[in-house]
């Protein structure tokens, strides 16, 4: 981490069974944590032997705020930000839309 890195998590941390992966979800800083689908390799647990697509990252960051009992918008925003920030791009656009429809 001292060396800046960021790690991502994709459709391996939504089977129950990725138990490595949780820790590591729950103990990482999330400032350092981001999402990748890992396309077209390596779906998640839905979607087990499919193509995957990034389509299905809101599944990922669905296990990622139960695996953390965090919130689910509060953890997009933030990956959102990580993501910006890694790849020196605008934060202007919302990666994950809000579930209840209460953002603008």
């Amino acid at each position: 981490m001292a060396l800046g890195f960021h790690f991502g998590f994709g459709g391996m941390l939504t089977y129950p069974n990725a138990h490595h992966l949780h820790r590591l979800a729950r103990e990482l800083p999330l400032e350092r944590i981001v999402l990748e689908t890992d396309a077209p390799s390596m779906a998640g647990a839905k979607h087990h032997g499919k193509r995957n697509s990034p389509e299905f990252l809101p599944e990922v960051l669905e296990s990622l705020a139960e695996i953390r009992a965090e919130d689910r918008q509060a953890l997009a925003e933030t990956i959102t930000a990580n993501s910006a920030l890694l790849f020196g791009i605008p934060a202007t656009h919302r990666l994950f839309a809000d579930p209840a429809g209460t953002s603008e």
